[in-house]
């Protein structure tokens, strides 16, 4: 096992790491990136967080009804958002998935829900999230051609698919949640088309901010919906870094590069990374002042 100390070490590393390559990767062009963040609209800035906003709102959405499923009772809406969004704060903390003990901490503080009822939501709106991140990359089975993007998604559905079972496994948490793990049945396929529909919304946030001189193809929107939930979503169990920072823009980079000029998609990609946490901190703040208020 890996100690406090250790993992403060590989933290470092990873960033330093993460530094050198970005500096090395994009420092020649820096000059076209900086043309290319300039030629991104105000208007298409201010639509970004909007469904940047929208689309983090519906993930807590479907949290909130799995609850209510779950406890088969009306549950303090207030409680429940401070939870979510005070809780998402953490995940910025790397080496773990604070921002679910994060969640779990307040809603067990409330008393709103048992030990058991709270784990069950937890795992079960984890579990919904990456089921529909899967489903959306289901359209890879179906693309016209075998290309690179192809092997290259399969290889991260699969990465992601080998590190989180070994999680499952390392977490007690996660451990009593499968033991907890609630029965599904109909009632579940809302909150679940909520999360599709929330990573939609998360791949359209992108979209709008990609400089692109040419009408938006078909292969363009295909690959942004693809890529756009499946490096959220490896960013989401890399252990080293926060809220999969690097991780989350290499997987766009390395998935998108084929479909955009290059610099554009940096550009792009640096710019919806501050759109994301700048959404990140406003929902927190507001929760903090809902939470202090109740």
């Amino acid at each position: 096992m890996i100690n406090k100390k250790q993992k403060i070490v590989f933290q470092l590393i990873f960033l330093i790491a993460l530094s050198f390559f970005i500096v090395n990767k994009f420092s020649n062009n820096a000059d076209l990136v900086v043309d290319a963040i300039r030629s991104i609209s105000i208007l298409s800035i201010l639509l970004s967080l909007a469904l940047l906003s929208l689309q983090i709102f519906l993930s807590f959405f479907s949290w909130y009804q799995i609850s209510k499923i779950i406890n088969k009772s009306h549950l303090p809406f207030q409680i429940f958002f401070s939870a979510f969004f005070l809780g998402n704060i953490a995940k910025y903390i790397p080496g773990g998935i604070w921002d679910q003990i994060g969640k779990y901490s307040i809603i067990r503080k409330s008393n709103s829900l048992s030990k058991r009822e709270t784990l069950q939501s937890i795992y079960t709106h984890v579990l919904m999230s990456i089921l529909a991140t899967l489903i959306l990359a289901t359209p890879l089975l179906f693309h016209l051609s075998i290309n690179r993007n192809v092997v290259f998604y399969a290889l991260l559905i699969s990465i992601f698919l080998v590190f989180f079972y070994k999680r499952i496994k390392a977490s007690s948490v996660f451990k009593k949640c499968i033991i907890f793990m609630p029965n599904l049945n109909k009632n579940f396929v809302f909150p679940f088309f909520t999360l599709i529909l929330s990573w939609l919304f998360y791949a359209l946030s992108l979209l709008l901010i990609i400089p692109n001189k040419t009408p938006v193809s078909f292969e363009q929107i295909f690959n942004v919906i693809i890529a756009s939930p499946i490096s959220w979503t490896i960013g989401f169990i890399f252990p080293f870094s926060p809220n999969g920072l690097g991780i989350r823009e290499t997987v766009l980079y390395t998935g998108l590069t084929n479909v955009f000029l290059k610099d554009d998609l940096v550009a792009a990609i640096l710019v919806f990374r501050f759109l994301s946490i700048i959404v990140d901190l406003l929902m927190s703040l507001f929760a903090y002042i809902i939470y202090r208020k109740k």
